[in-house]
C-alpha cells in the first residue's frame, strides 16, 4: 500500500505532539498518527509482548523493529476498517514513526515531505520535565530523557539522510519558538510546497 504520508520528525520534547494536533486541526486532509498511541492500543489488546515491553518503555527503550512495524501496520489497517483513515484521500502525518531505517523501508509509504523540528537538547529536557511535573509522571526523569535523545540521534536522525538519498525533501524548522509560531511556519510551508494537497482555501483557522 502506497499511503500518502508526511513525516513529523524531531527529538523527544521537540513538540511533535503539539504540532501534529495543530496541523491536523487546521489542515483537514492530515490524519495524525502517533506511534505511542498505536503502542497503547496494542497494549490494550492484552498482548503478552505488549505488557512485557512496558518496563523497557519506561526506561526510554524503543520497541524492536519487527514488533513496531507490526503494531504500525495493524494500527493503520484498523483505522481503514473503522473508517478513520481513507487511503488516497487522507494524508498520514506520522509522529514517532518510522524511528529506524528498517522501519522507514518496511511499509510502502509515499512520503511527500519530511518536517524536522530542530530543538536544542536543553530545551527538550526542560519541556519534558515540565510536562512530567504537570502530569505527575515518574518515569520521565532527566537520565531517561537524555537516553531517549541519544537514541533518537543514533537510530532516528539517520532516516533524514535516507529520505534525502531517495529524493524525498527534508525541511528543517526552528522548534525553539512558540508552538503557534512554529505551526504557522509549517502551514505556510505546506501551502507553498504542496499547494495541490493544501490549498489556502482548505485551511481551518483554529
Amino acid at each position: 500500500m502506497n499511503d500518502l504520508s508526511i513525516i513529523l520528525a524531531g527529538k523527544p520534547g521537540s513538540g511533535k505532539d503539539s504540532q501534529g494536533n495543530i496541523l491536523s486541526q487546521n489542515l483537514p486532509r492530515l490524519n495524525h498518527i502517533v506511534s505511542s498511541q498505536l503502542i497503547d492500543e496494542w497494549k490494550a489488546t492484552g498482548s503478552p509482548s505488549a505488557l512485557a515491553y512496558e518496563s523497557e518503555r519506561a526506561k526510554g527503550k524503543l520497541l524492536t523493529d519487527d514488533l513496531m512495524i507490526k503494531v504500525f501496520d495493524e494500527g493503520i489497517d484498523r483505522r481503514v476498517k473503522n473508517g478513520i483513515y481513507a487511503p488516497g484521500k487522507d494524508i498520514l502525518l506520522l509522529n514517532g514513526y518510522p524511528r529506524t531505517l528498517d522501519q522507514a523501508k518496511a511499509r510502502k509509504l509515499r512520503v511527500l515531505d519530511v518536517l524536522y523540528l530542530d530543538v536544542d537538547d536543553k530545551i527538550c529536557v526542560e519541556r519534558i520535565l515540565s510536562d512530567a511535573k504537570r502530569t505527575n509522571r515518574k518515569d520521565n526523569n532527566e537520565q531517561v530523557i537524555l537516553e531517549r535523545i541519544a537514541t533518537f540521534k543514533k537510530l532516528t536522525y539517520p532516516i533524514l539522510g535516507y529520505y534525502q538519498s531517495i529524493g524525498v525533501p527534508v525541511h528543517s524548522f526552528d522548534g525553539n519558538v512558540t508552538k503557534h509560531h512554529l505551526a504557522l511556519d509549517i502551514i505556510g510551508h505546506l501551502q507553498s510546497f504542496l499547494p495541490n494537497y493544501f490549498p489556502t482555501s482548505a485551511v481551518n483557522r483554529r
